[in-house]
């Protein structure tokens, strides 16, 4: 059985070797968004935090830290969208690089095409005070060269994408 945070389990990522599970975990009594990597193997696990201290996102705020999506590359490497942007993590060494840098009071969701080569990403509104609107846009890995499809002004509540 593996040890669950404190608080709440809210998405979950299993790598393609099925050794790994990644987890957006809430510790209600810090009140932050940690991401848990378990060891199914071993049962073992560690936590990282997903702010960035050099990045001003949501800092302060409820739920600092906000993580709404992760996902296993098969390289190893773990995809995450929250409220620090869009950062791609190595589990080695819990460093990370910015795909898509923070901006307070927007979120990323993201579908990965199958080569593993682009993101679509549809970056919206999360805050009502701050409604302004919704960007669609694919991102090429390699280059960081990205792509605008769509924009407008309503702000998304939920939202499912595929590439």
């Amino acid at each position: 059985m593996l040890k669950g945070p404190d608080g709440w389990i809210h998405l979950t990522a299993i790598n393609t070797e099925e050794t790994l599970v990644a987890a957006s975990c809430t510790e209600p009594t810090e009140n932050i968004v940690r991401i848990r990597l378990w060891n199914l193997e071993t049962g073992e696990f560690r936590d990282f935090d997903p702010r960035v201290p050099e990045e001003d996102c949501e800092a302060g705020g409820p739920l600092e830290g906000r993580v709404y999506q992760v996902r296993f590359l098969r390289d190893g490497r773990l995809l995450a969208s929250g409220s620090a942007g869009l950062r791609l993590w190595s589990i080695e060494d819990w460093t990370s690089e910015s795909i898509r840098p923070c901006r307070k009071g927007r979120a990323n969701i993201f579908s990965l095409n199958r080569e593993e080569t682009r993101l679509l990403i549809l970056d919206m509104s999360v805050k009502d005070e701050e409604s302004t609107g919704t960007e669609l846009e694919v991102l090429d890995l390699a280059s960081g060269t990205s792509r605008l499809i769509t924009s407008h002004s309503n702000r998304l509540g939920q939202g499912t994408i595929a590439l």
